[in-house]
């Protein structure tokens, strides 16, 4: 992976488990990304994708997402995270 790519996910990993110590039982993160990978109008958001995964991996479960495309600039999604 890249290094922004590693910091994102560091971050939002970090964020997570703070959540999950505090005895949150909602989790809501800001995921940005460059936008889609293969320049096409369909495709995955690997940035987006690794950060999700990231998260659930801490004991999360994605509930809810809102997407905000930027024209292929810096996209933006809203996670809502539950206890997994």
């Amino acid at each position: 992976m890249g290094l922004i790519k590693d910091t994102k996910i560091g971050i939002v990993v970090d964020d997570a488990k703070k959540a999950r110590a505090n005895g949150q039982t909602v989790f809501v993160c800001l995921f940005k990304s460059g936008g889609l990978s293969g320049g096409g109008v369909s495709g995955e958001l690997a940035h987006i994708s690794a950060m999700v995964q990231a998260v659930e991996s801490e004991g999360w479960r994605l509930e809810q997402a809102s997407y905000s495309d930027a024209g292929g600039k810096v996209d933006r999604m809203m996670g809502v995270f539950r206890p997994a």
